[in-house]
């Protein structure tokens, strides 16, 4: 079988040319329906990791032209899968090497299925799986009005707006400039769980009463009042007034500051819940100590808190807690979402460049 070999320019050229092209694309989409087009990127990269590790050893050509080749063509995958352009790698192989070339690598690709049996299984289950399009459960920090930094979030999770359960540990208001940007756009969500923030509840009194507390204006209710401007709408307010104090989801509890300890949940003032850094600073001193992993607080198989900023602006965990504070409502913070199942993180670029 013969193989087209360009030059390592020509190589660079085609990917950059091409590589602008899809990403034009893409960019133009809106960003609600960006989310299926990531659900190809694990195939995408796994599937031509192999196809060029085999390749590499079958054909002749410098390690220095594989290299380049292996990492641009599954960059390019990245970014192909990112778009959903629908023809998989094939079509990707035509728009950088030609068809005569992808047609080659369509017959390698049979050869590998039979080379690879395990992995080739391993990916219909998992189209399976995705096709049966299962939803999934994420837990987001403060998000503190900073509407860009929820957007990157929820797409860089692949969050699915109709399928997916999203819970906010609340303190959706303030500080940031977007507060009404933000309500707005967890509305769109199906599956919402609101649990309530001490931002919330001062933002809340606001738009009930019209009268802005003094000590509210001073921890950025200001921003949520100039985000509004003369009008807030009935939904907003709704959604703020259903706020949970906590939620609890298969032994897993969710609430937006910390608990008292030797208590149980139904007898605790609500605003331990809004304001309470018992627990933050318990799981701190922790981690701080090395023994992270060490110890329990409660009886609950997880605990997820905001309110109190994780170090590092990292999400963090010591027993069976997570701080999911991670200073969206400060310049040098992001804004983090997490998978609770596989606990994988998602964080928005620093707020101080999303809001220059």
């Amino acid at each position: 079988m013969s193989m087209i070999d360009p030059s390592l320019a020509a190589c660079y050229t085609n990917i950059i040319q091409a590589g602008t092209e899809l990403l034009t694309w893409y960019n133009a989409q809106p960003v609600i329906s960006r989310e299926a087009s990531a659900l190809e990127l694990w195939h995408m990269k796994r599937m031509n990791e192999i196809l060029l590790n085999y390749l590499q050893h079958r054909k002749e050509g410098s390690e220095e032209y594989w290299s380049v080749v292996r990492a641009n063509y599954i960059l390019k995958c990245d970014v192909f899968a990112r778009i959903h352009y629908g023809q998989s790698w094939h079509a990707l192989a035509s728009i950088i090497y030609g068809h005569e070339y992808a047609e080659s690598l369509r017959d390698e690709y049979h050869i590998l299925s039979k080379e690879y049996p395990e992995v080739f299984r391993k990916y219909y289950t998992w189209q399976f799986n995705r096709k049966a399009n299962k939803s999934k459960t994420f837990v987001i920090g403060d998000i503190h009005g900073t509407y860009r930094a929820l957007l990157q979030c929820l797409e860089r999770a692949g969050f699915n707006y109709e399928k997916d359960h999203l819970i906010s540990l609340g303190d959706i208001c303030d500080r940031g400039p977007d507060t009404k940007d933000c309500i707005d756009e967890l509305l769109k969500i199906k599956n919402l769980t609101l649990v309530l923030g001490n931002h919330d509840f001062m933002a809340l009194n606001w738009m009930e009463t019209g009268t802005p507390d003094e000590v509210w204006l001073k921890k950025g209710g200001e921003a949520t009042i100039n985000s509004y401007g003369f009008e807030v709408p009935q939904h907003h307010i709704s959604l703020l007034r259903n706020a949970l104090p906590y939620y609890i989801q298969k032994n897993k509890l969710f609430v937006h500051a910390g608990i008292e300890l030797n208590k149980k949940l139904h007898l605790q003032d609500t605003k331990v819940f809004l304001s309470d850094r018992t627990l933050a600073t318990q799981v701190t001193k922790l981690f701080y100590n090395g023994n992270a992993s060490q110890s329990t607080f409660t009886t609950f198989d997880e605990v997820y808190i905001g309110h109190t900023i994780s170090p590092f602006f990292k999400p963090l965990q010591a027993g069976e807690v997570w701080m999911m504070d991670t200073g969206a409502g400060m310049k040098e913070g992001v804004l983090s979402m997490m998978n609770i199942v596989t606990k994988e993180i998602f964080s928005s670029d620093l707020i101080g460049d999303l809001y220059p």
